[in-house]
C-alpha cells in the first residue's frame, strides 16, 4: 500500500474507529465479487456500512443504528445542536447520550505543561539559531558564549539576549598590546587559564573546528527538542480545547434537559 493510500486508510479509520468498508471494497477488488450469497449477512455488512459512514461523517463512534436513531430522536426531542457533540468525541458517549465529566484541574495542568513545552521549544530554537558555542570549562561554575570573534557570559533569565550579557571577551582585547589577563579574569571571574583557552580558540584551527562541531550538534539538537516540544505543545492544546468543549458542552446539555422539563411541566 502507497503512502498516500495508507495515510487516507489512517484517517478514515481514526474518524470512524472501523474499516469494514475500506476492506470490503478491496475484498471485491481483488476477488471480483460484491455482497454477500447470504441475505442476513448482507444486511448486516450494509448495517455496519451505514454505522462506519455516520462515524466517519460526524465524527461519534456509534456501535448500531439502533444508537444512531435513539440519539436522533433525543436531539429532535429537546431541540438540540449535534454539532455541540461532534467535536467531543472521547468525551461524548453517544449509546448513554452522556458528557463524560471534566476535571477543571486537569485542564489547568494542561495549559501549565503547554505553555511550558512551548516556551522551552523556542529555547531550543534559539539555541539552534545560535552563531556561538554553549560552554562550561572544566572548574568553571559558569557557562559561557564562545564564537570565533568573542566570549561572553550566560544570563540565566535571559540567555540568549546579546544586552543581558555581563561581560564579553573579544578577539580584539585578546590582540591588544595592554592585554591584561588578570583584570579580563576579574571582570568575568573565569580564571587565568580558562581566559587564555579563550583566547587561544580566536586564533587556534582546532579549536575553531571544535567550536564548529559544537555548533553543528547544537543545531541538531536545537530542531530536534523544538519539533518534538512542538509535538507535544500541538497535542496538549488539543486535548485542552477539547476539555474546555466538554466543560461547555456539560452546561449546554444541563440548560437544554432543563429547558426541555419545565416544557413537559408548563
Amino acid at each position: 500500500m502507497c503512502p498516500g493510500l495508507l495515510d487516507h486508510y489512517s484517517w478514515f479509520r481514526s474518524r470512524s474507529g472501523t474499516s469494514y468498508g475500506v476492506l470490503s471494497r478491496l475484498y471485491s477488488m481483488i476477488t471480483g465479487k460484491k455482497g454477500y450469497y447470504d441475505d442476513s449477512l448482507e444486511i448486516f455488512s450494509k448495517e455496519q456500512k451505514d454505522i462506519e459512514r455516520f462515524n466517519t461523517e460526524f465524527k461519534f463512534r456509534a456501535k448500531s443504528l439502533k444508537d444512531i436513531s435513539l440519539f436522533k430522536h433525543w436531539l429532535d426531542v429537546h431541540d438540540m445542536d449535534m454539532r455541540r457533540f461532534s467535536k467531543l468525541r472521547g468525551f461524548f458517549d453517544l449509546e448513554k447520550r452522556k458528557i463524560y465529566k471534566v476535571k477543571s484541574r486537569l485542564i489547568v495542568a494542561q495549559i501549565s505543561a503547554g505553555s511550558f513545552a512551548y516556551i522551552l521549544a523556542f529555547v531550543f530554537l534559539s539555541l539552534a539559531m545560535s552563531d556561538s558555542a554553549l560552554l562550561k570549562f572544566k572548574g568553571e561554575e559558569q557557562w559561557l558564549w564562545l564564537n570565533h570573534e568573542n566570549a561572553s557570559s550566560v544570563n540565566i533569565l535571559l540567555p540568549f539576549n546579546s544586552a543581558a550579557r555581563q561581560w564579553n571577551i573579544t578577539k580584539e582585547d585578546c590582540a591588544k598590546p595592554s592585554f591584561d589577563l588578570k583584570s579580563l579574569s576579574a571582570t568575568s571571574m573565569l580564571s587565568e587559564e580558562s581566559v587564555s583557552v579563550v583566547c587561544e580558540s580566536f586564533s587556534s584551527s582546532e579549536d575553531i573546528n571544535r567550536i564548529d562541531n559544537v555548533i553543528d550538534e547544537q543545531w541538531t539538537l536545537g530542531i530536534i527538542s523544538f519539533l518534538s516540544l512542538m509535538i507535544i505543545f500541538l497535542y496538549l492544546l488539543r486535548e485542552i480545547v477539547k476539555g474546555a468543549d466538554a466543560l461547555m458542552g456539560r452546561k449546554y446539555l444541563y440548560r437544554r434537559l432543563k429547558k426541555a422539563r419545565l416544557r413537559r411541566i408548563l
